[in-house]
């Protein structure tokens, strides 16, 4: 298996061995010019802008650094289905991790964080005993992180309460609960910080950090049963005492991608209950961009739905209140029984050929009803002409069996017609967002299912 490795932080060196190739050698070395020279001349260095096709021909891609270049090379590689090992680092930034989680939804397999105790036998084995309850239900967990003090700075905390969050999770669990106390100091830096995990059937796991004239770092198990401390030197050395014995490690899984973004949860949440004084409660799950979709998209139909209910009220109120027509009109409208004055030819009483197949067309329906027809006043008004196209109509209706269709004929004006057609364009602008809405629904299923079922059913 060949893999690429893609560079720019020292600190992480002592990571590397574990996940190098089985011949302990690295297909390239992807790395900025002046990481160059911490690698041997037998390794084949590239530049990130020049190592795209390099890193294609790779099996897997490690990512051991921060520069922006490595990272979008890392998120390309994933993105064209390379499985990809990610050394966990703050300075990833939550936003690249969360961009690549829809990734790790219909593949789980092709990216992986690795943590520096995940390479610990000692962390294992403090875990292994904890799940083993070698402790008894009142474990408590504290960890004393000492940072120089000259480098003791915002950033320098959040990288440390960023590995140690996760180390949290890995020995406690999934912690629901979080709260920060800071004791404030010279600017916006905290002089000390304690951190507080807490989850219903877990061991509290507290966490304090402060400035000192070196790099210190120990956690204390303790119970009523026994007692057990996990130390770490200044070169991030490990040693575990603990009188529970060394039982032989169980295989351990790896991380999850989502237990990555939880760590930055975490860390996040940490800030927020300082700056508000109060205890966060922690997500359960990682909000992938497909959930956000799904609850945007949720929230806009609920809202699209509520919109268009209230505005069937209010249209139904508006145009009952405003509607010029009477009555006899809104009848005869609704029955299909109404004669515009476009049906006669010109200013004459003969109807147009249009007119005539209407007329017959109201003649059937006036078979199964009692609403009049109404035929619409000349303009400008012509009494005379209003009786002759009268009696024209009347004498066709009953050539076609109407019944007393004299007095089932009736010549006015007709009111409204504005309004309808202003109420008909307000029906279809109110329906339109949700219809609109719904088709998008619909067309992203479409486009979804083929593609997704391909994409899942292959190896």
């Amino acid at each position: 298996m060949t893999r690429v490795l893609l560079f720019d932080d020292p600190s992480l060196i002592p990571l590397l061995p574990a996940l190098a190739p089985p011949d302990g050698g690295w297909l390239a070395v992807v790395a900025p010019r002046e990481h160059h020279s911490r690698w041997g001349e037998g390794t084949r260095l590239l530049e990130p802008g020049l190592a795209a096709a390099s890193i294609a021909e790779a099996d897997e891609v490690v990512l051991a650094g921060s520069h922006p270049d490595l990272l979008q090379l890392a998120h390309d590689a994933a993105a064209r289905g390379q499985a990809v090992q990610v050394i966990a680092d703050i300075r990833h930034t939550a936003d690249w991790a969360y961009a690549l989680y829809p990734l790790t939804e219909d593949f789980p397999d092709r990216l992986t964080p690795r943590f520096a105790h995940h390479a610990s036998h000692d962390v294992r084995r403090l875990r292994q005993q904890l799940d083993r309850g070698h402790y008894g239900p009142t474990a408590q967990l504290h960890c004393q992180c000492t940072l120089p003090a000259a480098e003791f700075s915002n950033e320098a905390i959040d990288r440390q309460l960023f590995d140690d969050a996760a180390l949290a999770r890995f020995l406690g669990g999934d912690y629901r609960q979080l709260t920060a106390l800071g004791i404030p100091g010279d600017g916006d830096c905290p002089r000390s910080l304690t951190v507080t995990w807490q989850g219903d059937g877990l061991p509290p796991f507290v966490w304090t950090v402060q400035p000192g004239p070196e790099f210190g770092w120990r956690l204390t198990v303790r119970s009523d049963q026994r007692q057990a401390s996990l130390s770490q030197s200044r070169d991030r050395a490990w040693t575990f005492d603990s009188p529970a014995g060394d039982d032989p490690l169980a295989d351990d899984s790896p991380a999850r991608w989502s237990d990555l973004l939880r760590t930055f949860d975490d860390v996040a949440a940490a800030r927020r209950s300082m700056r508000r004084r109060r205890t966060i409660d922690l997500q359960e799950e990682a909000i992938s961009e497909r959930a956000q979709f799904k609850s945007l998209m949720s929230a806009a139909g609920c809202g699209l739905l509520v919109f268009t209910l209230l505005g069937v009220v209010g249209l139904l109120v508006g145009a009952a209140a405003f509607d010029p027509r009477d009555s006899l009109q809104r009848s005869s409208e609704a029955a299909g029984q109404v004669l515009a004055a476009d049906a006669f030819s010109g200013t004459s009483a003969d109807l147009t050929e249009e007119g005539r197949l209407e007329l017959a067309n109201i003649a059937r329906r006036m078979l199964r009803t009692t609403t009049p027809l109404l035929v619409e006043q000349q303009s400008p008004a012509d009494p005379d002409l209003d009786v002759r196209r009268r009696g024209a109509v009347a004498q066709t209706l009953e050539q076609a069996g109407i019944a007393g269709a004299a007095s089932r004929v009736e010549v006015r004006e007709l009111r409204g017609r504005w309004f309808v057609r202003l109420v008909t364009v307000a029906w279809v602008l109110l329906f339109l967002p949700l219809g609109v809405f719904l088709a998008v629904q619909g067309l992203i299923v479409l486009a979804r299912s083929p593609r997704t079922s391909a994409a899942r059913s292959a190896p």
